[in-house]
């Protein structure tokens, strides 16, 4: 998994990460937030002078001597490496207090384990270094931005989900049971290598999973708008820009803080935006600058799948000034880059 330097230093190959990682477009990100090395530099962080890009080997880095290691300078660890070393090499790491270990694709070490205190970490949630927000905005360029739009007949909502992820499930279970399903544009497909239009694997699929929601659609699915790969999804399609009054974003998890391009896509595509996620989840985003409607950030859970659907079917503001809000910070090329800039300092920072 990329780290820091592999995103800003890095000359990167589509073939280096595996697909669904946003950072196989390094190239999108460098292009239109290529400014924040420099940034760093005048905040005393520099990128890659003592190794360069390629870093060093890990067994050559623990073959130097700790007490002349360089005391200004932070070695980065992707955790997916580290989780395969062999216990020995991780105690030796355990003493080496300048290196950090990095998770910002998918927050694993915050998934699967407790993070040892011994080591440092930095992620990918949106209290950390929510990498998301650069490669969704950087990858919205690339295939053209979308304008400010709001249409003057929106749909309700819409609510894109590929992994039939339980809380996902929830939420449109929810939707059906208040009769809100048949005004809401929603998506459900799998993330599995092989074309999603064929019907006999997905038939097996859908029977093998007891969820009254795929039980009562499952010859519906994979229902799909005009997305017809899972790596498309990523992209909020230009017609969609504007349409619904609200964004449903199921996101990756409903117990880790962890924003990802599902909830940075309600503020590029021009709604309101609706969060699937843990309690307090909306308050960090708050923090980054983003306004969110709605008083249900302290619920999680189906109290907070309940709530959202009440929203749905009584709060008629108009969200106009918090969309358009959102939508010029999230453009705003300068306000991301210091706001991503100074979350890379304060966790790089000795």
């Amino acid at each position: 998994m990329p780290g820091i330097v592999d995103i800003f230093l890095r000359e990167t190959k589509d073939s280096d990460y595996s697909s669904w990682t946003p950072l196989r477009s390094v190239a999108n990100i460098m292009e239109h937030f290529g400014s924040i090395p420099q940034l760093l530099e005048d905040r005393g962080v520099h990128l890659g002078t003592a190794y360069g890009a390629g870093g060093i080997n890990i067994d050559d880095f623990l073959s130097l001597d700790p007490g002349h290691l360089p005391h200004d300078t932070v070695f980065e660890l992707c955790n997916c490496a580290y989780l395969q070393l062999p216990q020995a090499i991780k105690y030796q790491l355990h003493t080496r207090s300048n290196v950090i270990l990095h998770d910002y694709m998918q927050v694993l070490y915050a998934t699967k384990q407790k993070h040892d205190t011994s080591m440092r970490y930095a992620s990918g949630e949106v209290f950390g270094i929510p990498t998301w927000l650069l490669s969704t905005v950087a990858d919205s360029y690339s295939i053209g931005l979308a304008k400010f739009h709001i249409s003057d007949t929106p749909g309700l909502a819409l609510c894109l989900n590929n992994k039939p992820q339980l809380h996902r499930l929830n939420m449109l279970e929810e939707l059906y049971q208040q009769d809100l399903l048949d005004q809401v544009d929603w998506t459900l497909a799998i993330a599995l290598p092989y074309n999603h239009k064929n019907n006999e694997r997905i038939s097996q699929w859908a029977s093998d999973v007891s969820h009254p929601f795929v039980q009562r659609f499952q010859l519906d699915l994979p229902r799909l708008l005009h997305v017809d790969s899972y790596s498309d999804c990523v992209f909020l399609p230009q017609d969609l820009v504007g349409n619904y009054r609200w964004y449903i974003s199921c996101e990756t998890y409903s117990d880790v803080h962890f924003a990802t391009e599902k909830t940075f896509k309600a503020f590029l595509g021009c709604m309101a935006p609706l969060t699937v996620a843990p309690a307090g989840f909306n308050k960090y985003l708050e923090e980054l600058g983003f306004q969110m409607p709605g008083n249900y950030d302290h619920l999680e859970g189906e109290e907070r799948i309940q709530a959202i659907a009440q929203l749905l079917k009584t709060d008629l503001t108009d969200y106009t000034n918090l969309i358009k809000h959102n939508y010029e910070l999230v453009t705003n090329n300068k306000a991301i880059s210091e706001c991503l800039t100074s979350r890379i300092a304060r966790e790089y920072t000795l």
